[in-house]
């Protein structure tokens, strides 16, 4: 039997997945085919025990983990393990994304909280992590000992974290469940990633004002007094932490869905033409931020500061219409927050009368507009 090339290998065993672009890893197949070339005739499980022995061998162990895990990927020789990932679960859609469900005929809406509950039922409820004290009381640590082994992981994770982001700064725009990329990166929706995200931080918050309540009631305090000094601490320190979001201009990176990135382009290919400044959350750019005194703050889909000009796409899944007639008004509701028409329209104004307030021209454009984001400013102008 010819020698085949590693092309050929991977057309016979597209399981191994390998990256043949990467000269180690093509090196070691090429020496794998040439000793085991005979064997080319024989199954998948007999063929990839045998690559994976011989790979570990040179150098590279496979580690024992699916392929929906980064390391599968970065051990196979590929630099993008996150896209390998978004495109399995787009052709092999996971039970916690609303595609899964939409497959077994469900509709859209019923597909989004299917998925949400499977992430609660068997995700999130049933796994304790090392990041967790419970992790290794149930271990059965002593509670001190607990403290100590948990202080000694988030020291490691932030140790290699450090690493990692100085050698890829991109990974900080991925890693934070704050951003809509790291939900959408575990092949959530956009509806499902801002519901879990607004979750976390209502759960967030919540745990912080239990810690603050607690750590007062041990001092002494009664339990009303504990509750209301811990809703003025929990208060000032949200202030503090604007005032550093301030300072340091540290809003946090938004990414523009990919329907208002569609709407842009046009506008985008015009200022970029002119040399005109522009702020949108997409690639090393990010979405343009207010903030009210330290209370609260803003992040506006499209800015040219030269212009004051700031532009508001609407996607009516999300925001409601207002031209629409008042009986869809009265039945619209907010795709995954279940809001009411009235309820999200007084959040939007809120938002476009503190850039009016910072005298910036606000223009809101909804999808069923039709209007070309090109002519928008020119028009203003």
């Amino acid at each position: 039997m010819s020698i085949i090339t590693p092309e050929k290998f991977l057309e016979l065993y597209p399981q191994a997945k390998l990256n043949i672009d990467n000269v180690r890893i093509n090196y070691i197949l090429g020496l794998f085919i040439e000793q085991f070339n005979a064997r080319f005739n024989r199954s998948w499980q007999t063929v990839g025990l045998l690559l994976k022995s011989f790979f570990k061998e040179n150098g590279i162990d496979f580690p024992k983990c699916n392929d929906m895990k980064p390391e599968f990927w970065v051990s196979r020789g590929w630099d993008n393990p996150r896209e390998k990932i978004s495109e399995i679960s787009k052709n092999k859609p996971l039970p916690h994304t609303k595609e899964f469900w939409m497959r077994k005929n469900y509709s859209e809406e019923e597909a989004i909280g299917k998925g949400l509950e499977y992430y609660h039922s068997s995700t999130v409820k049933n796994r304790l992590l090392p990041t967790q004290l419970e992790y290794y009381l149930k271990k059965g640590m002593s509670e001190e000992e607990a403290k100590a082994a948990l202080t000694e992981e988030q020291a490691k994770r932030s140790q290699k974290l450090v690493a990692k982001e100085i050698a890829n700064p991109e990974l900080r725009k991925t890693r934070l469940w704050t951003q809509i990329e790291y939900w959408t990166n575990k092949g959530f929706s956009m509806e499902q990633g801002h519901q879990l995200m607004q979750e976390k931080f209502e759960s967030r918050n919540m745990q912080t004002m239990q810690k603050l309540v607690n750590k007062l009631i041990t001092k002494g305090f009664s339990i009303d007094d504990a509750v209301e000094k811990a809703q003025i601490d929990y208060k000032t320190r949200a202030g503090k932490t604007m005032q550093t979001r301030i300072k340091n201009n540290s809003f946090g990176f938004q990414k523009a869905s990919k329907q208002s990135l569609e709407f842009f382009k046009p506008l985008m290919d015009k200022l970029d033409s002119e040399n005109i400044e522009y702020y949108v959350g997409c690639d090393n750019n990010t979405e343009f931020f207010l903030a009210s005194g330290t209370e609260y703050f803003y992040s506006y889909d499209f800015c040219i500061p030269s212009k004051k000009l700031i532009i508001e796409f609407q996607g009516e899944h999300v925001h409601p219409n207002p031209k629409m007639p008042k009986h869809e008004w009265v039945k619209w509701v907010h795709c995954w927050s279940k809001k009411t028409a009235d309820e999200c329209r007084q959040e939007d104004m809120k938002k476009i009368h503190l850039a009016e307030s910072k005298g910036f021209k606000i223009i809101e454009v909804f999808e069923s507009d039709g209007v070309n984001s090109a002519e928008i400013m020119y028009n203003y102008s």
